[in-house]
């Protein structure tokens, strides 16, 4: 499907959050295919972001939708980092953005065997002649939470240092407390 001459925009800036592992720093913009909104042909990268540490615990912790539990090892090799982003201007695929691109919630509710049609949606994003910087969406996970894919090529609107590490996740102040909310506990024995 065909997006339309002038895509339904939101400017995002200001503290976003990320979990990375932690023998990297926060900046990865992976070009692997895996993920909703990977280039399918690996010829751009694109970040995973989310506007809250909710968000960002939703989409990397909690993938796995029947599991109650977050592995503990899992948890001890991320950290999570909040970084300033300069405003961005993104596609807006959520709310009446949807409608006005020819979607549904579904583009950002997708499983994994989705993906492939995903990526391709977001091929054509990153080549329409708007050149927005990345896509907006809504977690599949907890879908009051804001989330952005954002395109390699607004690199220049992340603070530096690139390889700037966040904090443990294990061992912070807050991971009990999201967890709590989500309804999920530690699996220690994985």
């Amino acid at each position: 499907m065909a997006l339309p001459a002038s895509l339904p925009v939101v400017t995002v800036e200001g503290p976003v959050y990320r979990c990375h592992p932690i023998a990297h720093g926060y900046m990865f913009f992976g070009k692997s295919a895996s993920y909703r909104f990977d280039d399918p042909l690996g010829l751009f990268g694109v970040l995973y972001l989310g506007k809250t540490r909710e968000a960002a615990f939703a989409e990397t912790c909690l993938r796995n939708v029947d599991a109650t539990l977050v592995s503990e090892s899992f948890l001890a090799k991320r950290a999570m980092i909040q970084v300033v982003i300069k405003p961005v201007t993104l596609l807006q695929a959520y709310g009446p953005g949807l409608a006005k691109i020819g979607q549904t919630a579904l583009i950002s509710a997708s499983s994994q065997d989705e993906y492939p049609l995903t990526q391709a949606f977001s091929r054509e994003v990153h080549e329409h002649p708007d050149k927005v910087s990345g896509i907006a969406y809504k977690s599949r996970h907890d879908n009051d939470q804001l989330c952005v894919a954002l395109f390699e090529r607004a690199v220049g609107a992340l603070p530096v240092p690139p390889d700037q590490k966040g904090e443990r996740m294990l061992t912070s102040s807050w991971i009990w407390d999201l967890m709590e909310t989500y309804g999920v506990g530690l699996d220690v024995t994985s």
